[in-house]
């Protein structure tokens, strides 16, 4: 029998998880840093579109980026704000932006 929250889906963003984002404190580059991986994650052209605008050329770096598995691992004790950590850093939309 398949469990009826395998296939949960939530609306994004969480107001509620975007409230437990914005409680995490003292993380604040380890926030910007994931936000910037995910939304490399979630719109890869972004980085090729930076390459050509900033050095006219689609970079080697690009190519190996395309490579690698859309994947992101949390890892660590398990502690109140790293059970928050993967929703709660789910809920900002990636949206456009320009890299680094």
């Amino acid at each position: 029998m398949i469990s009826p929250d395998l296939f949960e889906s939530r609306e994004m963003p969480d107001d509620g998880a975007a409230r437990q984002f914005e409680s995490l404190v003292g993380l604040d580059r380890l926030k910007e840093a994931v936000l910037k991986e995910a939304r490399l994650v979630f719109n890869p052209e972004s980085l090729a579109d930076w390459s050509v605008e900033k050095h006219g050329t689609r970079l080697p770096c690009v190519e190996q980026f395309d490579q690698r598995p859309p994947l992101m691992v949390f890892y660590g004790d398990v502690a109140p704000a790293r059970r928050r950590w993967p929703t709660a850093s789910a809920t900002p939309s990636p949206g456009p932006r320009a890299y680094p």
